[in-house]
């Protein structure tokens, strides 16, 4: 491919091997525009043309592209050998958690984690008490969501109804 290839080569070229040309329907737009740099507040096409970027990445640039202290903290941790490691407590989510619970008044304690299908499990007891205060009825199920790694009836003891919720279920409604 060109050095300095037009939006549609870009997209055709693409084609080939994504879907649509786009690993994100989200981000298909009409007509075609290849972005090549991010800056603060703008984007550059591969032609050179600046844009105000009002769209943010769906938000995760509040700070805008390429901000320096965050660049310079990335850069950090990937050179200075930090990492979560796959087990054991680590120093950094330590402090990341540290420095949320400080600066959120209504955060008391926080958690992070990789996929959705993982946010269930550490708030199983929190929400059910929340729930139960709220709606002493319980509703249960007793086949949870295929993707989830909980047995049906942790589920069921819980009391929470997963989200695509498949199979029986028991309400105990007025």
């Amino acid at each position: 491919m060109d050095k300095n290839p037009s939006s549609e080569t870009v997209l055709e070229h693409n084609r080939r091997y994504i879907p649509g040309g786009i690993s994100s329907v989200n981000r298909s737009i009409d007509p075609a525009i290849t972005f090549v740099k991010g800056e603060g507040a703008y984007l550059w096409d591969n032609e050179g043309k600046r844009y105000i970027d009002y769209h943010a990445g769906f938000a995760p640039y509040f700070l805008g592209h390429n901000f320096a202290p965050v660049n310079q903290a990335a850069a950090a941790a990937l050179t200075g050998g930090d990492s979560l490691f796959g087990a054991g407590p680590s120093i950094a989510e330590g402090r990341l958690a540290e420095l949320i619970c400080e600066n959120v008044p209504a955060a008391e304690k926080v958690t992070f984690l990789n996929t959705g299908s993982e946010a269930p499990e550490p708030g199983e007891g929190l929400l059910t008490t929340v729930a139960s205060a709220i709606a002493p009825r319980t509703i249960s199920c007793a086949e949870t969501f295929p993707a989830t790694s909980r047995p049906a009836d942790k589920a069921t003891a819980t009391g929470l109804l997963p989200i695509g919720l498949s199979g029986n279920t028991r309400r105990d409604l007025p």
